[in-house]
């Protein structure tokens, strides 16, 4: 079984089950198959040369695109760390209820819960999500250079965090 490469199809063929060969195929032995594969796990790109060999090389940038993508991820994931400091998935969904049942009470007339702290730890969380909402509308406009400088942490991102 022969190991070749298709620059054509920037893939590789094996001569014992592929019938056919691409034209351009060239063979490589196995163990320049093993050191590609291995760059390409690591992140390099498998290209050929003039001669359609197959050679490893640096990783393409990632697009502008890509990168705002990555940023708006980050951005949302500094959201819900700031956010879990304020009150966990758990207290949330307890302050929800207290919320609205506090809603009901004064609907009704009185209210016999207090959901002050409740209320405001939502407050401290939408202020949380605004600023992420704020940040991510601002990656939708950023040029590389502003990306590449972008610390989403830094604290004039956010609100001021609050103690408890």
């Amino acid at each position: 079984m022969t190991l070749h490469y298709s620059a054509a199809h920037n893939s590789f063929f094996d001569a014992g089950i592929h019938a056919k060969l691409p034209e351009d195929a060239v063979p490589i032995t196995r163990a320049a198959h093993a050191r590609l594969l291995a760059g390409q796990a690591e992140g390099k790109r498998i290209v050929a040369d003039k001669q359609g060999r197959p050679r490893l090389a640096a990783s393409a940038a990632p697009s502008l695109e890509r990168r705002r993508e990555l940023a708006r991820g980050a951005v949302r994931a500094e959201a819900r760390r700031r956010i879990l400091q304020v009150a966990t998935i758990e207290q949330q969904s307890n302050d929800n209820a207290a919320i609205a049942l506090m809603a009901l009470q004064l609907a009704a007339g009185a209210a016999t819960i207090d959901a002050f702290a409740a209320v405001a730890r939502r407050e401290r969380i939408d202020a949380i999500r605004g600023a992420s909402d704020r940040l991510e509308a601002a990656i939708a406009a950023m040029n590389a250079g502003a990306l590449a400088t972008l610390d989403i942490a830094a604290p004039e991102h956010w609100p001021a965090a609050e103690a408890e």
